[in-house]
């Protein structure tokens, strides 16, 4: 009897010792068996996917004329093709997309997609008739050639074959910008000019130095963020984060602040933009302020302290030393000429180009500074520049006549000419990460890493949550807590696990919680396949 007993008891825990071994790999056997369906609904290894066949289906479906558009678009004229599709009806027309091939031929191609390949400058000009056929002959002068950042900083000798009538423009990202072509320079190169706003240019020769000076100015101007500073020895030294503005206009009010304190002036400024005016004196800036003989102060000091408190200085050279917002001998208040439109300019850009006097072309330079920083400079453009009209008339020349009624009009009206702008930047780079930041002062890149370890951590969760019951095991509610004492203690847990436990231990929890979901789907498996021999063996051993 006791042996009867002992040999079924031993059967019950050998029942029992497989059902928790079920259910352990329950879970894996659900998991095995919707991988085995997903694998079963899956094409052949020869046959098309879904996604395969709804391009080919969009492929043969598409007209000729955008078929071809697309056709051209998977090469090497791509994105210029798409960028002739963005234009407005009217002006793809006469748009032609060109692009100096290494061997010295040009590839161009309408909007249509379209394409000829042409040597000579013959060879171009038959080419566009073929290409635009309605405005080659009747109207030369509407044909547009789009080009690439490959022909114009790799192969600028070849700019020379292109046609005089009609225009050049270069496309850089969504935009394109007219191209000025000049004489040639002691090397044998082409001149080359971009304007980025009208009568604003920059050279082409760097390409990483002409897509920062697009991207500076093309930057939107922000008005609230502008300051207004007046140089003077006696004033503060502290500025407050937000200035004075017009009651009718918005715009800023100078600020009077000492130069020589400037870097604890600028220390709550970070982000705003700086203007200040002067007469550049080789590396020093004159000043005027209201009372006392003209004083300097070195323009590299004034550009590190922007650089130190991330500030976008522009200085604004003048041909004066006075500075705005001072009274001159007629009690009037002195003002930069321009300087008010200026700021009311959407870009960087049209900033530049409302504070030059009338006719004036102005050419833009951009090096690189310190970390995360670009010098800009902006002055009226040499003799050697032409302009948009073809011609290389420069920056306006007055006699000595016409200075002494300058000055004495700059005297008496309280107006400063803007003659030039040397300007500290923060680099579109050092922007843009800026602008990923979602809490200020934290850099992007560790805001970023930390949340992608929260989601890896997510991703391993039950492992991580295991892991951290085991380190703050759950404590039942003990007998005359409260329930403030005992939610605050659930609380407290989870406000450490989540923030802090989940990202640290994720890179070890998520693989670990891999690995045992995989064991447990193999157990499933194994469960799965053994359970037919299973059933024969406890059917042979109950009988």
């Amino acid at each position: 009897m006791r042996r009867a007993k002992a040999g079924q008891g031993r059967a019950e825990r050998a029942k029992g010792s497989e059902s928790r071994a079920l259910r352990r790999a329950g879970r894996g056997a659900r998991l095995a068996m919707m991988l085995s369906l997903l694998l079963l609904a899956c094409p052949a290894t020869g046959e098309a996917g879904i996604l395969s066949s709804l391009l080919k289906f969009g492929a043969h479906h598409i007209d000729d004329g955008k078929g071809a558009a697309l056709r051209a678009a998977s090469g090497e004229m791509g994105g210029l093709v798409r960028h002739l599709g963005s234009l407005p009806e009217a002006g793809r027309r006469g748009a032609i997309a060109a692009s100096a091939l290494p061997e010295g031929h040009w590839r161009l191609a309408n909007a249509a997609g379209e394409t000829v390949t042409a040597a000579t400058p013959e060879e171009i000009s038959n080419a566009l008739r073929w290409l635009a056929p309605d405005i080659s002959d009747a109207r030369p002068g509407e044909i547009a050639l789009f080009i690439d950042e490959a022909t114009v900083f790799g192969r600028s000798e070849a700019l020379a074959d292109l046609p005089k009538a009609g225009s050049v423009r270069l496309v850089h990202g969504r935009e394109s910008y007219r191209v000025i072509l000049g004489g040639r320079d002691s090397a044998g190169q082409i001149r080359a000019y971009a304007e980025l706003r009208p009568r604003v240019l920059v050279a082409l020769g760097d390409k990483a130095a002409f897509a920062e000076a697009a991207w500076q100015l093309g930057r939107a101007a922000n008005r609230g963020a502008v300051r207004i500073l007046s140089l003077d020895a006696a004033g503060s030294t502290s500025l407050p984060r937000i200035g004075a503005r017009e009651s009718g206009t918005g715009l800023p009010l100078p600020e009077t602040v000492n130069p020589y304190r400037i870097r604890e002036a600028l220390g709550r400024l970070g982000g705003q933009d700086v203007i200040v005016t002067g007469r550049i004196d080789g590396r020093l800036l004159r000043f005027q302020a209201a009372s006392g003989a003209e004083q300097t102060v070195v323009i590299d000091d004034l550009m590190a302290a922007a650089a130190d408190a991330d500030v976008n200085l522009i200085v604004l050279e003048g041909d004066k030393a006075l500075q705005p917002g001072v009274r001159n001998m007629l009690w009037q208040r002195i003002e930069v000429g321009g300087l008010g439109e200026a700021l009311k300019a959407a870009t960087m850009g049209d900033f530049l180009a409302a504070l030059g006097r009338s006719g004036d072309r102005i050419l833009v330079a951009v090096e690189s500074g310190s970390s995360g920083r670009v010098r800009l400079s902006a002055r009226p453009a040499s003799a050697g520049v032409p302009d948009a009209a073809g011609d290389s008339g420069g920056a306006l020349d007055l006699g000595p006549v016409e200075n002494l009624m300058s000055d004495l009009v700059s005297e008496l009206t309280g107006r400063v000419v803007a003659a030039a702008v040397r300007a500290e930047l923060r680099s579109e780079e050092r922007q843009r990460e800026l602008d990923l930041r979602l809490v200020p002062g934290i850099p992007s890149d560790l805001q970023f890493g930390y949340l992608g370890l929260l989601v890896i951590g997510v991703l391993g969760l039950p492992t991580a949550a295991a892991w951290w019951q085991r380190l703050v095991p759950r404590r039942p509610r003990a007998a005359g807590e409260g329930a403030l004492g005992h939610y605050g203690r659930r609380l407290a847990s989870a406000l450490v696990f989540w923030p802090l436990f989940l990202p640290a231990v994720a890179i070890l929890a998520t693989p670990v919680h891999y690995a045992l979901t995989t064991w447990h789907v193999l157990v499933g498996i194994l469960v799965i396949a053994t359970y037919p021999f299973r059933w024969l063996a406890r059917l042979g051993g109950a009988r």
